[in-house]
């Protein structure tokens, strides 16, 4: 390219009007020349009306005569002196003014100055920008170390480019440099102007500019400190590259005047290794592996994948890009055993070979996990997939910190729920004297809407450990599913059908309508089913402070609930066969009280001081279901067997005695309501109509949820 279009293209034109030659020998003996200097000034560009001097200077870089002042003409930087006489080549300039902020995209809010040296003689161009400011004090300090400007300016020039891995510019002088070019050194300009601007003021970038241009202009390199914040703000900026070129872009196009921008990440050193742009993914640079996917057996193994690539890669993103930093998650600890649901994996990549040791699995259950490989800019370019089989013997693992917490909460909102229901079920059916509480009941009353919410935060809490454990070891579903199972049982007895939730609500799931009783109970009957295929056949202990024993509940859990639901239901057979398992057990013995504390060897089920089965209602439901299926005889001796051992007067018929037993020995116990329901004895016993066989939907679930729907009669 000629002069001419040199000239054009960077937009500034330096003419020597001179009656002989310009090229002495930069120590002396110069002819004063007229020079017409003009230019540009850009971090971003300079606003109109920004100001800049330009100071002659002789060859050791001392002032020399006047300073001449001008103001930038325009909003892209553009500013022109003139013809003035200079009695040597060289000149400093000095800009101070608004400019445009090319990583906020818009105008700055203080000013700045910025600095250059220059020599006309070499008809370079006199822009003025970040990098003639940062090289500024460095040819000063070597000229006055005897070196020539020529000499002085090149050993400044290939220092400052290499100190940011840009030495493969260094033949353009960085004066020529502008952003509108859209060239290689435009983009260099502009990288470098984005990295020490990024999150700083313009107090701030003032300060950080005059620390960087002392350090190079001494030692022509940085600080360690300085190289490491240069690190720290290059990995900053890597996600606004594409926002810096667009801002830069739309702010010439404001200007009637259109710039491309080269992609800027090939403008920084990513890996460090001297060299800017070399180590970034591309069309160009494909990186693929011998194999994305390897399944591992339980016991683990170790595997070798080759990975084809020109460019040097990592498996260790920096710390401000990594994907892997998340929100604190609540279930971190949901385990006693910490990771108990990772993959244990050591990753090393050597020679473009990616090695991974995967250690046997500690998960009762598949694990997949994957190994991201990244180029130095942080990109993700393959990604290896591993799939580890899991152990299905291992131990269920205990409760961590955050389970802990979560069952904790949900046990005591069950264990209120139980409390009340006890209470409210007592008054209701007369155990317990409570003229407020007898039929009919408003759907207003507060009792029943307090005991209908305990009962769904219950649900809710159960829920949420259980989509927690679910999408991890999914150890602990027939567990929690079975303490459900009891809540729901009972919500049934009270209310009928009733929204069944299988995941905790969300906005989809806030206004489920009503579930018939049969739909909930097939359910129950599922889970329970499973739990009792699943669980430990042995005797719970509660009396203990370690949550777990209350978590991991036993076969016989299991069984009762679902004689229950059989009972409700009119299956004595099935509900029998239950029964008798629990008995045949010989887990459990009788006492002669009728208080249950935590430590009773009648308890099966127990949350604190709450009792919820019993021994005691096992052999009066076996006496029920005897009784329901013509075994009189047998239907007796397990009546006797209780109100021999509560000291409780026998009575005629066996309905009727367990009726009594019932009423005596287990008043701390929630069951009496449905007991006289499904046996046809609660209209009668209680003074009932129909419709008061189930209590009101409370007016509040009514008025929130569309799709719920009132109990007949109320």
């Amino acid at each position: 390219m000629d002069l001419r279009n040199i000239l054009i293209g960077f937009g500034v034109a330096l003419t020597c009007f001179a009656f002989q030659s310009c090229s002495e020998d930069e120590k002396g003996g110069y002819t004063p020349v007229n020079y017409n200097v003009n230019g540009k000034v850009e971090k971003g560009p300079f606003v109109s009306g920004s100001t800049i001097d330009i100071q002659p200077m002789d060859a050791n870089m001392q002032p020399l005569g006047s300073i001449y002042s001008s103001t930038i003409s325009d909003n892209t930087g553009s500013f022109s002196f003139g013809s003035k006489e200079f009695e040597t080549p060289f000149a400093q300039l000095k800009a101070n003014g608004y400019f445009f902020n090319e990583v906020d995209g818009q105008l700055s809010r203080g000013t700045l100055t910025l600095m250059a040296v220059v020599n006309l003689a070499d008809q370079s161009t006199v822009n003025v920008n970040i990098l003639t400011h940062l090289k500024y004090k460095r040819i000063i300090n070597l000229t006055r170390q005897n070196k020539s400007y020529s000499d002085a300016n090149k050993q400044a020039q290939k220092e400052l480019l290499t100190a940011f891995g840009l030495q493969r510019f260094q033949d353009v002088d960085v004066s020529q440099y502008s952003i509108t070019t859209g060239s290689d050194q435009a983009g260099a300009l502009l990288a470098i102007s984005s990295l020490l601007l990024v999150d700083r003021s313009e107090a701030v970038l003032t300060e950080y500019l005059a620390k960087l241009s002392e350090e190079f202009g001494q030692e022509g390199k940085f600080s360690e400190t300085s190289l490491q914040q240069i690190k720290k703000d290059r990995n900053k900026l890597n996600s606004k590259l594409p926002s810096i070129a667009s801002n830069v872009v739309s702010r010439y196009n404001s200007l009637g005047q259109t710039v491309s921008v080269k992609d800027l990440a090939y403008f920084f050193d990513w890996n460090d290794d001297g060299i800017a742009g070399n180590e970034i993914a591309g069309n160009d640079t494909p990186v693929t592996l011998e194999t994305s996917r390897i399944t591992v057996p339980k016991e683990g193994g170790e595997y070798s994948i080759k990975i084809n690539t020109s460019i040097p890669l990592t498996l260790t993103p920096t710390e401000s890009n990594t994907d892997h930093i998340t929100a604190n998650d609540l279930f971190d600890k949901l385990y006693e055993t910490p990771g108990l649901s990772s993959m244990k994996v050591e990753k090393a990549l050597e020679n473009n070979v990616l090695k991974v040791n995967i250690k046997p699995s500690a998960s009762r259950r598949n694990v997949t996990d994957s190994v991201a490989i990244y180029d130095f800019r942080d990109q993700k370019v393959a990604i290896l997939t591993i799939s580890q089989e899991g152990d299905p013997s291992a131990p269920l693992p205990k409760l961590g910190q955050a389970g802990v917490q979560v069952f904790s909460m949900y046990a005591s909102s069950l264990s209120e729920a139980i409390t009340n229901s006890n209470t409210l079920e007592a008054k209701y059916s007369g155990v317990a004297t409570d003229p407020a509480f007898r039929a009919p009941l408003s759907s207003s009353n507060g009792k029943v809407n307090d005991i209908f919410s305990k009962y769904y935060q219950a649900i809710n809490r159960n829920l949420t450990l259980l989509e927690a454990d679910a999408t991890r070891e999914s150890a602990y579903p027939d567990f929690l599913n079975t303490f459900n199972a009891i809540c729901y049982y009972n919500m049934v007895v009270y209310w009928g059908g009733v929204p069944y939730l299988t995941t905790v609500p969300d906005l989809n799931s806030l206004y489920l309508p009503r579930s018939s009783e049969k739909d909930i109970f097939h359910a129950l009957t599922s889970n329970l089913e499973t739990a009792i295929s699943k669980s430990d056949e042995k005797k719970n202990q509660f009396a203990t402070s370690d949550l777990n024993d209350l978590l991991f509940v036993s076969k016989d859990v299991a069984r009762v609930i679902l004689a229950n639901i059989h009972m409700y239901q009119g299956e004595y057979t099935k509900a029998k066969s239950l029964l008798a398992k629990v008995v045949s057990n010989n887990f459990y013995q009788l006492e002669s009280t009728t208080s249950y504390t935590p430590t009773s060897k009648e308890l099966i089920l127990g949350l604190f001081n709450t009792p919820i089965l019993t021994y005691t209602d096992v052999l009066l439901s076996l006496a029920e279901c005897e009784a329901h299926l013509g075994n009189d005889a047998a239907a007796l001796n397990y009546l006797k067997m209780v109100t021999r051992a509560k000291g409780i007067a026998e009575t005629s018929g066996v309905i009727t005695g367990i009726k009594e037993a019932r009423k005596i020995a287990l008043t701390d116990q929630v069951g009496y309501f449905a007991f006289l329901k499904r046996n046809g004895l609660a209209k009668s016993e209680l003074k009932l109509e129909d419709y008061q066989l189930l209590f009101p939907i409370p007016q509040r679930e009514i008025d929130l949820n569309p799709g719920m729907t009132q109990n007949p009669g109320y």
